[in-house]
């Protein structure tokens, strides 16, 4: 099943269209549209972090399906805080009125639609990266979430605020990261790879070097003399906090296009006209998503064998099965063997474990493998 949440109804209404949902008439709450074939829900939430997180938070708590089949796609419009290509305003050493002219990027954005690959809850300074398991033609860009409206003129340095947690992420299953215990994680695990990096990038200039995240969460450095798109909204965080209480990174994708640069209020029609515009590539990768569900399917009930021995051998609570279930899923759609790992474990006599305690430590150890393939 797919969840589409979209803050506003200008900004759904081309893809209602397009996908042909009607409207639920006894959803009392919100504002509810699915297909015949109810594997596609959008959901209108409401504009700002509170009224997202609530209707997701209802929606997937009143959803039927396993969680394990479940997608979160949030589609909606944002503002450009810097376009792709601009130099960050911290590194321009022009006048003032230079730099705020430049670091807002072109005045329209090229692309009409961008696939978020890093989300930072601006009041919380939290940052989350979602798994983007999906080959897309899509351009990637990071965006940020406020709980109020990006003006241009805007005191608060975005730029400044994107670079912050430039680390690498210490994921749990859930994809959440803590920036204080991966500032430890930093200096306590990474110090010989970021020396590597260090050495391997002393060519370039220290603005050239951007957080590159691929889809299994690591981090690398990004080299190119450009600077990927970022963005501004009120509800990619909330969303993703909300829907982790339930999914997984990689159950949850992020559509945004750009209506404004923070100039001022825009109207309804324009709205739905730019969603109108990004719609066709948002029912293209939403194909793309359906197929994907359908072949991850398949590939649970091949690998149902593994996860039910696993169960067994690391004595696993219910929710230590939801883990498991979600690791080995992961695992599997990104190519990673992880059957080498626990074979090693049964020849060394770790699996199966005396205790759940022990069956702990394991998950922990083999989640740390895969994350790290």
């Amino acid at each position: 099943m797919i969840l589409i949440f979209c803050a506003l109804y200008p900004e759904a209404q081309p893809l209602i269209k397009a996908l042909q949902l009607g409207q639920d008439k006894n959803e009392r709450y919100y504002k509810k549209y699915s297909n015949d074939e109810n594997d596609i829900c959008l959901w209108i939430t409401g504009t700002g972090p509170h009224s997202a997180a609530t209707a997701v938070g209802y929606a997937l708590s009143s959803c039927n399906s396993c969680f394990d089949n479940i997608h979160i796609l949030n589609f909606g419009c944002c503002a450009l805080v810097r376009g792709n290509g601009d130099m960050p305003s911290s590194y321009d050493n022009d006048a003032t009125n230079e730099r705020n002219k430049d670091k807002r990027g072109s005045a329209v954005a090229k692309e009409p639609l961008y696939l978020c690959n890093k989300i930072v809850n601006a009041d919380s300074g939290r940052a989350f990266y979602p798994d983007l398991l999906l080959k897309s033609d899509l351009d990637e860009a990071m965006i940020i979430t406020g709980s109020k409206i990006f003006k241009a003129d805007d005191s608060v340095d975005y730029d400044d605020l994107s670079n912050n947690i430039d680390i690498k992420g210490n994921f749990d299953i859930k994809g959440n990261i803590d920036i204080k215990r991966n500032n430890d994680i930093k200096r306590n695990n990474d110090i010989k790879r970021n020396n590597d990096i260090k050495r391997n990038s002393d060519r370039t200039s220290n603005f050239d070097r951007t957080s590159n995240f691929d889809n299994k969460g690591n981090s690398g450095v990004h080299t190119e003399c450009s600077f990927s798109p970022i963005l501004y909204d009120m509800e990619a965080a909330a969303i993703y906090e909300s829907a982790s209480h339930f999914v997984g990174p990689h159950q949850m994708h992020f559509l945004k296009f750009v209506t404004d640069q923070g100039e001022g209020r825009i109207t309804a029609d324009f709205v739905r006209e730019k969603a109108g515009v990004a719609c066709p590539g948002v029912v293209t990768y939403i194909e793309m998503l359906k197929k994907h569900i359908a072949s991850s399917s398949l590939i649970e009930e091949e690998d149902s064998a593994d996860t039910l021995q696993l169960f067994e051998e690391l004595h696993a609570s219910v929710t230590m099965q939801r883990q498991i279930r979600q690791l080995l899923q992961y695992a599997t759609v990104a190519g990673i063997d992880y059957r080498t790992k626990l074979a090693e474990l049964r020849n060394e006599n770790i699996l199966p474990c005396k205790d759940k305690r022990t069956g702990l430590k394991i998950l922990e150890e083999l989640r740390d493998y895969i994350s790290c393939h």
